[in-house]
Order: structure tokens, then sequence, then C-alpha cells
């Protein structure tokens, strides 16, 4: 605990404000961590549900594509 103290005691001014304008930013982006978190995962979700889509697009213009080279 004196070892707290007496580090607490060694900051200089400007390293407390520092730390006091971070607190208040992080304390001011809290109400936004259940929206970004939602973003988030919202798009990983979208994502892997388009998976199954996007290699079937693939698929479909290879073949279409190995058709008409063969037929050519």
């Amino acid at each position: 605990m004196n070892d707290f103290l007496n580090r607490a005691r060694a900051t200089t001014r400007t390293q407390r404000r520092i730390a006091l304008a971070a607190l208040v930013g992080l304390l001011l982006l809290a109400p936004a961590l259940p929206v970004a978190v939602a973003v988030v995962v919202t798009t990983v979700t979208v994502w892997a549900a388009a998976q199954p889509l996007l290699v079937g697009m693939g698929l479909g213009a290879y073949v279409l594509h190995r058709r008409r080279k063969v037929g050519a």
C-alpha cells in the first residue's frame, strides 16, 4: 500500500490531468459500447450468412466460364 501511495505522490500534475482526461473519455464512450458491439456482431453475422451465396456465385461463374471455353 505504501508503494502505491509513494507512486501516487510522485506523479506530476500533468500526469494526473492526462489520467483524468483518459478516465473522462472512457466514461463518455461507455454508453456507445453496446452499439459498437452490436455493429460488430451484426457485421460478422451477415458476413457468415453471405458465405454460401458468395461461394455459389464463384462456382457458378467458374462453371459458366468453363462451359463457354469448352463450347467455343
